[in-house]
């Protein structure tokens, strides 16, 4: 199947109106991988979900309230930068809230990691 899509991509890319011929399948895909030390997480007084919450809102963002446009009401999200979302240390230093009011960086209960996918 590869060999036919080189062949394509030839094809395609002889004409003049196509330029960067890609494949977003043949090559791996680059993820992050967080693995939660969940004893740890659990003596610092962490569920899963609230760092998942956390997690969640700096990488895809969390609603923090609503303008109005006109008769629609429009979500105002706030999340990372995209340098920060990519950054492992950056991921690595973000800080999370404890019941007793103080913070630790994730880096304390979990480790941060590329891997490969797997498709």
């Amino acid at each position: 199947m590869r060999d036919a899509a080189f062949q394509l991509a030839q094809i395609v890319a002889a004409d003049s109106r196509t330029r960067h011929v890609n494949f977003d399948w043949i090559e791996p895909a680059r993820k992050v991988r967080i693995r939660i030390d969940q004893d740890e997480a659990r003596r610092l007084g962490l569920s899963s979900e609230s760092v998942a919450a956390v997690l969640n809102s700096v990488m895809t963002g969390a609603a923090i309230t609503q303008m109005r446009d006109g008769i629609f009401l429009v979500d105002v999200v706030v999340r990372a930068n995209d340098e920060q979302r990519v950054s492992l240390s950056t991921l690595r230093n973000l800080q999370f809230s404890l019941p007793n009011g103080r913070t630790v960086s994730l880096a304390q209960f979990a480790t941060v990691e590329y891997e490969q996918d797997s498709r």
